[in-house]
């Protein structure tokens, strides 16, 4: 049985697909060779990205890593440190972290607690140096008062002023270093410095402690001289008065 020949009419038409040069200046292009074009263009810079990427988050999740191992291992070598010398030796090796930090004030109230007034003052200043600045009050009124032990009352006066002008710190911190200023000023003779101290804890001391502790010293001091001026001209005046 032999086939006729087909007329050119009933052939199929020819995938014009197939014969259409795709680039990207072809505007009937679909979405899907849109998605093709980029990916034979780009597909280099691509991969790099798509790397660059996987290289980050795998690198940050060993920074993170490497520091929770690091520390997990401050922290075990800081409850390890038993003796003054080893946390001493510990607070060296690890500062400036804020265990550190806390072993520098271990070592200043050690030292305090043994009457080593100067060498407990270096230690509360390295403390205060570390610690956070909420947490670094106790450590520099600690540096204050080792100081006054040790004989610099002016240099003690000044470290307490100083404490108390620290906005970052508490407010019951600053009332403290501020009784502690009005008390040093008020062994030094500073009576005017005294009151205006007295008058600046009052503004910080909501509990109304500190205040209450520096009206013993208000009552120690001397009158000022209009007052005592004034104080002698009614006792003259009464006098006179006796007299007529």
């Amino acid at each position: 049985m032999t086939t006729k020949p087909q007329s050119s009419a009933n052939q199929p038409a020819a995938d014009d697909r197939n014969i259409v040069s795709l680039d990207s200046s072809y505007e009937g292009a679909s979405f899907e060779d849109r998605v093709f074009l980029l990916w034979h263009n780009f597909k280099g810079i691509i991969i790099g990205i798509c790397l660059l990427a996987v290289l980050a988050l795998v690198g940050w999740g060993l920074i993170e890593y490497m520091q929770a191992k690091r520390e997990a291992g401050i922290a075990a070598a800081f409850q390890e440190a038993v003796s003054t010398d080893e946390i001493t030796a510990f607070a060296e090796a690890h500062a400036p972290h804020p265990l550190a930090g806390a072993a520098f004030l271990e070592v200043a109230d050690y030292h305090f607690e043994n009457k080593d007034y100067a060498e407990a003052a270096g230690f509360y200043e390295r403390a205060a140096e570390i610690l956070p600045p909420m947490l670094a009050g106790r450590a520099k009124i600690g540096r204050g008062i080792a100081l006054a032990y040790a004989g610099e009352e002016s240099a003690a006066l000044a470290e307490m002023e100083k404490t108390a002008e620290d906005s970052s710190l508490f407010r019951s911190t600053r009332a403290e270093a501020y009784y502690h200023a009005a008390t040093l000023a008020f062994d030094l003779g500073q009576s005017e410095e005294v009151r205006s101290l007295i008058e600046k804890i009052a503004e910080f001391d909501d509990s109304q402690m500190w205040v209450n502790r520096a009206r013993g010293i208000e009552q120690a001091l001397p009158k000022p001289v209009e007052e005592e001026e004034q104080s002698e001209a009614e006792e003259s005046e009464t006098a006179e008065s006796d007299v007529d």
